[in-house]
């Protein structure tokens, strides 16, 4: 969750090359991209929970998350749609993300079989999922946008949200260090 609401969406690397190896990254960004959507969608969900609720403890809220989390894509979308109108373009495009993200995980390389055994037909499979990395980037900003408003309402400050990112950040370097 970001509060920063004026996020623009950040560039997608360029591919150096075609091998094998270039399309493994690129479809491994893609995977990332697709889940810190969903997380979104987690997140906005917690929010709507967590705004319906008066007193709640730590332990409510990684109920939440736990029990939203558990659900996929599609199940997180159903269920918000029935709480949150979002606008036709936002609907159609959370839509198109469920379906390139399960299409990505599920049939990119059968598709793609005879793409990944030349250079051209890897140039084409890294355009293609380069256009599924900027889709969930755009899709999540928009849920992002949301978001930001609901934690804000719930007193979640962009403080608090920095100061727990740093505490995320320095438990990274201690993991850095320690080894």
């Amino acid at each position: 969750m970001s509060f920063y609401p004026n996020r623009e969406i950040p560039n997608t690397p360029k591919p150096e090359n075609s091998s094998a190896k270039e399309v493994f990254s690129f479809s491994g960004l893609c995977m990332f991209n697709a889940q810190v959507l969903e997380q979104g969608l987690v997140n906005l969900a917690v929010g709507l929970i967590a705004e319906k609720e008066t007193k709640l403890t730590s332990d409510d809220f990684d109920k939440f998350f736990n029990e939203a989390g558990s659900k996929t894509l599609g199940q997180l979308i159903y269920d918000l749609r029935k709480q949150i109108n979002f606008s036709e373009p936002l609907e159609k495009s959370l839509i198109e993300a469920k379906n390139q993200r399960n299409f990505v995980a599920h049939n990119f390389f059968v598709k793609h079989d005879i793409n990944f055994m030349s250079e051209q037909g890897r140039k084409i499979m890294i355009e293609e999922l380069i256009n599924y990395i900027e889709l969930f980037i755009k899709v999540d900003l928009e849920i992002e946008k949301i978001t930001h408003q609901l934690w804000k309402k719930l007193g979640i400050t962009q403080e608090m949200v920095q100061h727990e990112l740093e505490n995320m950040e320095n438990r990274a370097k201690a993991m850095d260090s320690a080894s």
